[in-house]
């Protein structure tokens, strides 16, 4: 876990975080067909996981 920062510098929210290769990742696809700021990732192990990429409070 790590503090995110916003563009003004000022400590965020605690986000979780993870890495990978990226010849790990077989693709990523919006999924927005699902509902709005989602995305798929899979991996070339099969595997595969859906995020949700959306507006914090008070963004905008």
């Amino acid at each position: 876990m790590s503090y995110a920062r916003s563009f003004t510098g000022r400590p965020g929210p605690v986000e979780a975080g993870w890495a990978t290769d990226l010849r790990n990742v077989t693709y990523i696809r919006d999924r927005s067909d699902v509902a709005g700021g989602n995305h798929e990732t899979a991996f070339v192990d099969g595997s595969w996981c859906s995020v949700h990429f959306g507006a914090t409070a008070g963004a905008g």
